[in-house]
């Protein structure tokens, strides 16, 4: 009984929040060289969740995180839906949290960005031994709710917590994200099911899969766009809530 009616105020609230048509707006910018600041390294957004707010916020290396707690905010206002259902795609949201993030971070994840002749932005990195991939068109823009992102497994998170990346998708002998040679994670010739060295026996390597929303309640819908000039990558944009399960 009393599930259901969790699940009913969940499906009212979302409701509402599709009808006030209130965008998720995202501007943010991240300096991929390792030096950037708080005026080129920040996060800002606002969207239909009133308390889901933040205002360029920027890594705070005093209490080793974001100054506004982008990280819990963002997750908890926009990824997934009270029923716990992945309403904005893991991909992307990560992508966004480099911002607000130390500068191991990005060593550890192997980020590697490019541009394409044509326009098109590539951005690669693991995250807690999952590799991601966001590919725009050729103008810059990623599409949403079914856009070019995609993630497969290729290591784990070992008792120390620290990332551990298959040898099968490295050098054939580093462990770590700075390591990773992209190539092979995104070979759709390789198939999952692989055993990782020192991972417990049920994590084994995945095939590549497509990182869409999962929520049946809500979504998100438009495009952002990225660019990429002297290091820095920029998203900016709106995305409009869906209600229900994306098409």
């Amino acid at each position: 009984m009393k599930k259901t009616l969790f699940l009913a105020a969940g499906i009212l609230f979302t409701a509402m929040l599709v009808a006030a048509q209130t965008p998720l707006v995202i501007d943010y910018s991240y300096d991929i060289s390792g030096k950037g600041t708080a005026k080129t390294n920040f996060l800002t957004f606002t969207g239909p969740q009133r308390f889901g707010v933040a205002t360029q916020d920027t890594y705070d290396a005093k209490t080793k995180a974001s100054l506004q707690k982008t990280t819990a905010l963002f997750t908890t206002a926009y990824q997934t839906d009270i029923a716990g259902g992945v309403a904005f795609p893991d991909a992307v949201r990560g992508m966004l949290l480099f911002a607000v993030a130390d500068d191991t971070v990005r060593k550890n994840a192997g980020l590697l960005i490019e541009k394409a002749k044509d326009g098109t932005i590539s951005v690669y990195y693991a995250n807690r031994g999952t590799a991601y991939l966001i590919r725009t068109n050729n103008k810059g823009q990623l599409g949403f709710p079914k856009g070019t992102y995609q993630k497969r497994v290729i290591g784990y998170v070992d008792a120390k917590n620290v990332q551990v990346i298959s040898v099968d998708y490295t050098d054939g002998k580093a462990t770590t994200g700075d390591k990773i040679n992209w190539p092979k994670v995104w070979d759709a010739k390789d198939t999952g099911g692989k055993a990782i060295a020192g991972a417990p026996a049920t994590v084994k390597t995945t095939n590549i899969i497509d990182d869409w929303p999962t929520s049946a309640l809500f979504h998100f819908q438009g495009s952002l766009t990225l660019a990429f000039d002297k290091n820095i990558l920029t998203v900016k944009g709106s995305l409009t809530p869906g209600q229900g399960a994306p098409k």
